[in-house]
């Protein structure tokens, strides 16, 4: 029996979606014989916890109006004993490690580097490819100097600049709109993501964002489709999903209530042109192999309403994985059951890591 550490919760802003995706992850092991779980929950404290009442003591104490789990995992009692540094011993025992913490303290590299230190093998993105595709300025800097289209923007250093109505007009000048859209440059789910068209809604747009980060990225806001493409694998053996339409709309983009809690996820497959679809599914995996993936990501695009033009948005390493979420969604249109798209990524990933070890 090969046994996983499933990690979950952490510090991170997404803690609740995590939360999500460790109940799907840990029901769905249920059905896979060769794999035992190894839950490892971690507080918003920084306090870990282990064994089979992890993800119920969790739960106990998140967020209620964020959580999105199934009532009777909710009324569940904790018995589970709190360990207040990691529990060594415990990893020890688990032959390798998948972090299901989208977010800060989670997709950002961190526990990735972590684990490695411990000598246990992360099932997803290591070190690098997590901490470049983690923050948008970066990633969008090394794609563009590959030559792939990204979002027009600019990345602002709140530290250093005055949040004025000149530099929104300077923005808007360089961009040529005052439609802007703006992120935390290390944050994920539109968590502090959103729109302005003018100075007054730019000026509170870079508050809620510096709730988060120091660093923003301002985009020009591209009327488009946005769309969601899951890989598994690694070097060129890779399984591309079809393609998903996000539920967003052509004038907005959604935040978290919309994505998590308000919404079914997309639309598979996509109704666009076979020619599109193609051209979409080859950038993928060149960009995941890029920066350096593996096991397991997502790719999102935005398509240009009118031109069709292809702009890079964004790369998960991390993706929501809670069942009704865009990845298991995805892969359930391209034919893999949850159970089955979670063995698919814990054989090819120990397959790669045997290949390197030998």
């Amino acid at each position: 029996m090969i046994k996983i550490g499933v990690v979950f919760g952490s510090p991170s802003d997404e803690h609740e979606v995590s939360l999500a995706g460790a109940e799907s992850i840990l029901n769905a092991f249920k059905q896979l014989d060769q794999y035992e779980a190894m839950p490892i929950g971690i507080d918003k404290n920084g306090n870990w916890y282990t064994g089979e009442h992890a993800l119920s003591t969790l739960i106990s104490q998140a967020n209620q109006d964020l959580l999105f789990v199934d009532q009777p995992i909710r009324r569940l009692i904790s018995k589970t004993s709190e360990q207040l540094t990691p529990p060594l011993a415990y990893i020890n025992s688990c032959d390798y490690i998948m972090l299901v913490i989208p977010g800060r303290y989670g997709e950002d590299g961190r526990l990735q580097g972590f684990f490695e230190t411990l000598g246990k093998k992360n099932i997803g993105c290591g070190v690098l490819s997590s901490a470049l595709c983690f923050d948008k300025a970066m990633l969008k800097a090394v794609l563009s100097d590959y030559g792939y289209d990204v979002t027009p923007g600019t990345d602002v250093f709140l530290k250093t600049t005055d949040i004025t109505s000149e530099l929104f007009e300077h923005i808007c000048n360089s961009l040529g709109t005052h439609r802007l859209v703006l992120k935390p440059t290390d944050n994920g789910s539109s968590i502090g993501l959103s729109q302005a068209e003018n100075f007054e809604e730019f000026k509170a747009g870079m508050i809620e964002a510096g709730k988060y980060t120091d660093h923003v990225v301002v985009e020009k806001f591209i009327p488009h489709k946005e769309i969601v493409v899951g890989v598994i694998g690694n070097g060129d053996e890779l399984l591309i999903s079809e393609l998903g339409l996000s539920n967003e709309t052509a004038d907005r983009v959604y935040g978290y209530q919309e994505k998590y809690i308000d919404t079914s996820p997309c639309i598979v497959p996509a109704p666009i042109d076979e020619t599109l679809t193609a051209k979409i599914k080859a950038l993928t995996a060149e960009i995941y192999q890029l920066t350096k993936c593996s096991g397991w990501a997502r790719v999102d695009f935005l398509i240009e309403d009118g031109t069709n033009n292809i702009y890079v948005n964004e790369v998960n390493t991390i993706p929501g994985m809670s069942k009704p979420s865009v990845f298991p969604t995805i892969f359930a249109e391209t034919g893999l059951s949850y159970p089955e798209m979670l063995e698919r990524i814990f054989e090819t990933s120990i397959t790669e890591f045997l290949r390197q070890a030998a």
